[in-house]
Order: C-alpha cells, then structure tokens, then sequence
C-alpha cells in the first residue's frame, strides 16, 4: 500500500504530525529563536509531534552552532517521539554535515540509530525518474 504525506497526518489520530522541515529550515528557526530568547520554546515545537519529518539533511552546510542546534532537536526527541530523516549522505560522511565534529555526530547517530529501521533506496530519484518519463514522451 502506498502512503503519501497527507494521508500520513490524516491518519495520526493522537498527535499533531509536523509538515516537512528541511534540516536547514529546523536550524534557521532555532537560530532566530535562540536571538529573541525563545529557544526553550522552539525547542518544544519540534517535540510535540508524534513524527518529526527533517528533509535535506546534508544538502546546506551547517555551522558548529547549528549543527549543536539540530543535535538538541534529535537528543530531546530520543524515545519520545519518531523522526524520518532524509538524506543522500551515508552515515561514515555525517561528520562534514555536522561541522566535522565526530563525537557529536557519533552521539547523534546511537540516538538516532537505537531504534531505527534505515531504509536505503537506490537508483533514481522521484524527480529524475519523472524527468525521464516525460522526456521520453514529449508532447506533440
């Protein structure tokens, strides 16, 4: 059976379910919040949901501080709430993505990892495979 997102929020009956947030997106928002002193409840934003979706994880570079940021997120969600994480990057190259820090990564990959069923899908992307099916198919 096929599900897509908006049957997926459909469905959540106990809890809100967040909308896609690009890893980026997540970052910028608790930057701005951390300036206007309203981390804590920013914070709380991304725990409430039953499942926490963060799109394009590695696809924008993150600084130290974001990337600390994102590891909070993940840390205070660990065994109280799902995420689905999305990304092209394999787990050995996370370090770049979370500013070269190792320990941090390595921490964040045990929390994320404890429970997990990663899924790996290989060849073509939605888009590319689209690409290819209308360019095969030209209008006349």
């Amino acid at each position: 059976m096929k599900t897509n997102l908006s049957q997926l929020e459909k469905t959540s009956s106990n809890a809100a379910v967040a909308t896609p947030n690009s890893a980026i997106d997540v970052v910028n928002r608790l930057s701005a919040a951390e300036s206007t002193r309203q981390l804590a409840r920013e914070l709380k934003h991304y725990q409430s949901p039953r499942l926490l979706l963060i799109d394009e994880l590695g696809y924008l570079p993150l600084d130290k501080r974001g990337a600390e940021l994102l590891f909070q997120v993940i840390t205070k969600r660990y065994e109280r709430g799902s995420i689905i994480i999305t990304t092209n990057i394999a787990f050995k190259d996370w370090p770049r993505i979370f500013a070269g820090d190792a320990t941090m990564t390595s921490a964040l990959l045990d929390r994320l990892l404890h429970h997990a069923q990663p899924v790996l899908i290989e060849g073509d992307s939605y888009r590319s495979a689209k690409r290819k099916t209308v360019s095969s198919h030209p209008e006349r």
